[in-house]
């Protein structure tokens, strides 16, 4: 039998100034890589300024939620299996995406070539779902969702790479940012490891 106990150092968790200063130095790194156009102008990549304002709301949006995903699996703890938390994540998506679709008229079976991408996607995402799951039983809210800051730098290294798009500076000074938030989340934390061995 699961034990039930909550895990009473899932609540306590301390808020302190380098995790402070690390979070507000991301979001520095976000505003430049976005570069919203009433702090920087109108853009040169040829985005509509709606298209980008949507694009950026939504992202907003979407990061609200992740962070939602990401407390409720702290608070179930490591009582769960993450099996568990996947297993209902597949089955809500199967579901409520087949009712969206329906509805909207977009169910239909794309060509081969989407299929294939589609499917490496699906298996990424699954991928980092486990390794968010896992990560959150071993470490602190905190630093594992400033650490996964650092998919931006990536996907910007693979954006230009498979779609030969031009970055701009300003891009390349957020990524820094947000790789020296990174760095010192991971710096602190093997300095507390450190510290608790001794």
């Amino acid at each position: 039998m699961a034990d039930t106990q909550p895990n009473v150092g899932l609540f306590l968790e301390p808020c302190g100034i380098i995790n402070i200063a690390t979070s507000f130095i991301t979001l520095c790194g976000l505003v430049f890589i976005t570069q919203p156009s009433f702090l920087f102008g109108e853009g040169k990549d040829n985005i509509n300024a709606d298209n980008r304002t949507i694009g950026v709301i939504l992202s907003c949006c979407s990061a609200v939620l992740i962070a939602c995903t990401i407390i409720i699996i702290r608070k179930i703890g490591t009582n769960t299996h993450f099996s568990v938390s996947l297993l209902y994540f597949s089955w809500e998506g199967l579901i409520l995406l087949t009712v969206c679709m329906s509805f909207t008229g977009s169910l239909y079976i794309p060509c081969l070539n989407d299929l294939l991408l589609m499917f490496a996607s699906g298996a990424s995402t699954f991928l980092s779902q486990i390794f968010m799951t896992l990560a959150l039983q071993m470490e602190r809210a905190g630093p594992v969702t400033l650490i996964q800051a650092s998919q931006i730098i990536i996907a910007f290294a693979f954006q230009a790479i498979f779609f030969d798009a031009a970055i701009s500076t300003y891009s390349i000074v957020g990524s820094c940012l947000i790789l020296l938030s990174s760095v010192a989340l991971v710096a602190q934390n093997m300095r507390r490891d450190a510290l608790a061995k001794m």
